[in-house]
């Protein structure tokens, strides 16, 4: 898989197009193409002059002012004879682009808006208007009242506004009633002071015209690493030799783009209107826009569309590789061409009648400044610079937000953009997850004390002054990947964590020997600082990931790395760069740490869990099939983070095994009936399908869109991408599909009734075409089929499809050349279900299982011919099946806990000790009953040697309970619960409020894993076989071999009846003991009978 930052983050395909015509042409042909695209435009530029003159008139006079000399006809062909996929434009800018309403642009040009649209955020125009004039007397009255020294440089610049007719005014306000009938909405002007000017911004955010858009896509930016990618490749392609940049800017870029004529006539439009204090009279006057203003938020989509089409002209009209970050644009060249490169760019907007700032325009150079970056080229290599000053300002800025504990809205938009091109000089991308949280300060209200709302923006700050303040002047970067160094060769990295604490972790190379691996368990004291939780997957797949970094960092620094991990959370707590829950957000800062500490430029992906190679070395598996020689223990570790001890063995110790070098397949109904067809075929595994299936055989497939999909499986088994059977990747698609949103999703967000639907149909084929409308729907029900149960019941119908597959694969592997037929294991065989239910001793159970593999037959359209008489009988008839006797379940014996107790307490876990010795004299359920406990629920009676125990709720009284013991010390002082008690709370500290839990660092998994690796420390057998019960039991079975009844037991324990009772003590062992008890006892008599 490539690493998606490394491949050209971002770009279009058109300039890769433009690229691909440069190596293809040549620089001398290239010069004369596009002479002759440039005669040819001429000469539809004089065909199209009664046409353009047509269009001028045609405008709106306010139109006309900003728009009338931008040649609309030839724009429109040139987008169309370029196949642009909004075309539409040059008719839009007739009439003007509106401000207000939706906004939506075709999915090619800015992708789709994948959130949710916040409604409360939406605001109704004619709400705004009606409210606009009584607000707009208000602020005049205070513009009147509050002189600024800023009033006579924002009235200058309306009025060369004015001038420049992008703006209509001074209106006096007592006459914007009657210009505009319909309402008004005025909005105050602010300046934005930059190095070389002082920028009027019209604040539509405090007036609330911004929330009257809604913004059906995403405008999205090329970063810095564009640059760096664009130049990668076009070195790849042509060469790296005398590489050339030149840039232009366009002259007052929103100011081009003329407001929808309604904009300040009819209702919708009275929006623009601007107060401002005539510094001369004291009074306030107003302006109104009829270009697009700066401060509306639609202005940036609205000139984007703009700065897209012209990039794209460019591109495909003159082989241009141009990269465009709003109204700057920028592209490198050949020395030997790009002169006729910049030419060509300068006619295309002489000829359609868009401006550059002649100023900013830079001619051909190895050695360019862009948006305050410096890039070179020399000797193969790109040099990224950020000057000094620059970086000083900007470390001044972080520091002042932290110093105020305060980030604006404004001024995280102006860090965001300035640290966005800053980070490009930085060795490793580990700045991203702070970037990202200093950007989304940018759409929240403005944000008072930081360090108490917003705690992860005060550690991204913190994070990115310091790799700032360590970062080198100038970054090198090769251009030649096949003959650079380490540095821009890829890795792998997968990790893996088991509920139980084991961790694993595989990394990969193109140029390691073999993949290399390691592992390792989690240490008991990383257990006892998680946060108690139901489960503590999630924190060690975190876990387990930073370990892989800290392990296989050395091997891979510097290098673009892809770590892989198979939980969705923590890919995206990763990706997010902190986690509300302290513990974990302590890892995820360590592993980004790690991270810059290698120079990494990491790139967080998920990889399914049947698919991930560190799977098995999590679970101390290391078989032939992924690896040739036994784990070994003796080895010591590399330095991992925390100081966990892995295991890195030799790059000789593992044979190569083919890691996945493309992206997880996205869940799809068509995935799935592939899986089915290759099923039913036969095949079994993937690299059957590798090694067997043809180009005659993909044909046989229906549709041209499956057997492309069936193209690229065959391809991704012959790479190694795909292993092992195939039902995996059928079981795999379906839970997935089972938990994405479908298709019908988008017809719930248009809010449509039933009998709205077939309009909408209609709509969406007109535009996307009906076969994408229909297979939408089709893979909405697909994906519909599996919602029909629970998540867990899916991974339970898995469980029995899983546990078929395997049986059926094993018998027809015996049956080979005993019998001649088909060796598919889909659909399911009358025989073979017979012979599966037959290996079932438990009635229910194979019952269960049937069920499943009937659901699965249902759910992929299989037939059920299997399913007669003889496979309902056949699990009728286990019914018969003699009671198996169940294995014995261990016990805690008093013993096991003195010796359990002192060994604990040698290695300094005291808290276990003292739940264990009360989870054994309380019988106590350990996750519900005793990690949940507070300290008002234990009361310890000094004079009476007592403790008490009160349980707000049991799993059988659910209106709780009250458990006393008393002191034993004078048997057993080790182990007994009063001293437990008292020492208990004494370890809390005494300001504790009764609520305060009385083991806050002891987590269920902890607890767990301290008590099987203490107890197989003490020498007990199959340690891991003991669970949390194990005291419960053991506790039981000794009040029953000292003599106590079955009500005592029941009594102690808080069970209502014996039969729980009997379940947790060995009555064999107890009639045992009470048998040789009344025997002593008669032999005592019979001697005493024999002497008198």
């Amino acid at each position: 898989m490539a690493h998606p930052l490394k491949e050209a983050p971002g770009l279009p395909d058109t300039v890769r197009a433009a690229i691909a015509a440069q190596e293809r042409l040549g620089p001398e042909v290239l010069v004369k193409a596009r002479l002759e695209v440039m005669k040819f435009w001429e000469t539809r530029r004089k065909l199209l002059e009664s046409a353009t003159e047509d269009s001028v008139r045609s405008m709106p006079e306010e139109v006309r002012a900003v728009a009338g000399k931008l040649n609309l006809p030839l724009f429109k062909e040139m987008l169309e004879a370029t196949g642009y996929p909004d075309a539409s434009l040059a008719e839009e800018l007739q009439n003007g682009l509106p401000l207000t309403g939706t906004f939506e642009v075709p999915e090619s040009i800015f992708r789709r808006n994948r959130g949710k649209l916040n409604k409360r955020s939406v605001m109704d125009l004619g709400e705004l208007l009606d409210a606009g004039p009584d607000l707009a007397r208000k602020m005049a009255r205070k513009l009147e009242g509050n002189p600024s020294e800023w009033d006579e440089t924002l009235w200058k610049s309306a009025i060369e506004e004015t001038e420049a007719k992008t703006m209509i005014g001074p209106i006096p306000v007592g006459k914007l009633d009657t210009l505009f009938e319909g309402g008004f909405v005025a909005s105050p002007r602010f300046p934005v002071v930059q190095t070389d000017k002082v920028r009027p911004c019209d604040d539509f955010k405090r007036s609330n015209v911004n929330r009257t858009m809604i913004f059906l896509n995403k405008v999205s930016l090329p970063t810095p690493e564009a640059a760096v990618a664009v130049a990668r490749e076009y070195a790849r392609t042509i060469g790296s030799a005398d590489i050339r940049w030149w840039k232009s800017d366009h002259a007052a870029a929103y100011r081009q783009v003329p407001c929808d004529c309604e904009s300040h006539k009819a209702a919708r439009a009275q929006v623009t209107v601007v107060l401002l204090r005539d510094p001369s009279s004291g009074e306030a006057s107003a302006f109104f826009h009829v270009a697009q203003p700066f401060g509306a938020s639609s202005s940036v989509i609205n000139y984007c569309r703009v700065s897209q089409a012209l990039a794209h002209l460019g591109r495909i009209l003159l082989a241009l590789i141009l990269i465009n970050f709003l109204d700057d644009y920028f592209a490198p060249e050949r020395a030997s061409s790009v002169d006729s490169g910049y030419e060509a760019w300068r006619w295309l907007h002489v000829i359609l009648g868009w401006r550059l700032k002649e100023p900013k325009c830079v001619g051909p150079t190895s050695d360019l400044s862009v948006l305050g970056l410096g890039i070179a080229t020399s000797g193969g290599s790109l040099h990224l610079s950020l000057p000094e000053q620059k970086k000083a300002k900007i470390i001044d800025k972080i520091q002042e937000a932290l110093s105020e504990d305060r980030l604006s809205s404004s001024a995280a938009a102006k860090l965001a953009g300035r640290l966005l091109f800053a980070s490009t000089v930085l060795p490793s991308n580990a700045c991203r997850p702070y970037l990202r949280e200093v950007m989304s300060h940018i759409h929240r209200p403005d944000v008072q004390k930081l360090s108490t709302n917003r705690p992860f923006a005060v550690t991204a700050l913190t994070r990115l002054k310091e790799m700032l303040r360590g970062a080198e002047a100038v970054r090198h970067i090769s251009l030649m990947e096949e003959s650079d160094i380490s540095s821009v060769r890829q890795a792998c990295i997968y990790s893996d964590a088991t509920s139980a604490g084991g961790i694993g972790a595989v990394a990969s190379a193109k140029d390691f020997v073999r993949p290399i691996y390691a592992a390792c368990e989690a240490p008991e004291w990383f257990h006892a600082r998680l946060l108690d939780r139901k489960t503590q997957i999630i924190a060690l797949e975190l876990f387990g990931a930073l370990v892989s970094i800290e392990t296989f960092g050395r091997y891979v620094s510097g290098r673009w790395v892809i770590v892989f991990v198979d939980n969705v959370a923590v890919e995206q707590a990763l990706v997010k760069g902190y986690s509300k829950h302290a513990d974990l957000n302590h890892m995820i800062t360590k592993f980004w740490h790690s991270c810059e500490k290698f120079h990494l430029k990491i790139w967080i992906d998920r990889v399914p869990s049947e698919l991930n190679p560190a799977d098995k070395p999590s679970r101390r598996i290391f078989d032939e099939i992924f690896f040739r020689d036994s784990f070994s223990p003796a080895r010591r570790a590399l330095a991992a983070y925390f100081g966990v001890d892995s295991v890195l063995p030799s790059l000789r110790l593992l044979r190569v095994v083919p890691m996945a070098d493309q992206a997880p397949l996205e869940p799809s109904v068509a995935a799935q009936e592939i899986c089915t067809w290759l099923l039913k075929s036969g095949f079994l595994t993937w690299e059957e399908v590798g090694s067997e299936v043809s180009d005659d055989d993909i044909q046989t497939v229906v549709t041209t869109g499956h057997a492309d999909l069936l193209r690229m499986f065959v391809a991704r088994a012959n790479s190694g991408s795909l292993r092992g059977p195939i039902w995996e990747l059928l079981i795999s698609t379906a839970t997935r599909l089972q938990s994405r949103s479908t298709s019908r999703t988008s017809l719930e967000a248009e809010g449509l009734q039933p009998r709205q639907v077939p309009g909408w149909m209609k709509t969406q084929a007109s535009s996307k075409g009906a076969a994408s409308v229909l297979g939408g729907l089709a893979d909405a029900v697909g994906s519909l089929r599996y919602k029909c149960v629970s998540q867990s019941s899916l991974r339970q119908y898995a469980s029995g499809l899983r546990c078929y597959m395997r049986f059926a694969v094993t018998a027809l592997d015996l049956s080979k050349g005993c019998s001649s037929e088909s060796n598919a294991v889909l659909p399911a065989r009358e025989d073979l279900v017979c012979l599966w239910l037959s290996t079932f001793r438990n009635q229910d159970t194979a019952k269960c299982y049937l069920t499943h593999l009937r659901k699965w037959h249902e759910w992929l359209d299989l037939s059920k011919k299997w399913d007669t008489i003889a496979v309902r009988q056949t699990a009728q008839g286990l019914s018969r099946n003699p009671p198996r006797t169940l294995a014995e379940k261990p016990r805690v014996s008093i013993q096991m806990l003195r010796n359990m107790v002192k060994r604990a307490i040698g290695r300094g876990l005291i808290d276990f000790s003292l739940a264990a010795i009360m989870g054994y004299h309380f019988l106590l359920r350990i996750p519900s009953e005793l990690l949940v406990a507070s300290v008002g629920q234990l009361i310890v009676n000094d004079s009476a040697k007592e403790v008490t125990l009160v349980l707000p709720r049991r799993k059988n009284l659910p209106a709780g309970d009250k458990q006393v013991r008393s002191c034993c010390c004078k048997t057993d002082s080790l182990t007994c619960p009063v001293e437990a008690a008292k020492a208990l709370l004494e370890r809390r500290d005494s300001s504790l409020l009764d609520g305060d839990p009385l083991f806050p660092l002891l987590s269920y998994r902890a607890f767990l894993f301290i008590l099987r690796s203490t107890l197989s420390g003490i020498g007990v057998g199959d340690a891991e076989s003991f669970g949390s019960h194990a005291l419960r039991r053991g506790a039981a079975s000794d009040l029953a071999k000292s003599g106590s009844s079955f009500q005592q037991i029941c009594a102690l324990g808080s069970w209502r009846s014996r039969v729980p009772a009997s379940v947790y003590v060995d009555l064999a062992e107890v009639q045992k003991l009470a048998s040789s008890t009344f025997m002593s006892l008669l032999e005592e008599s019979d001697s005493e009978s024999e002497e008198v």
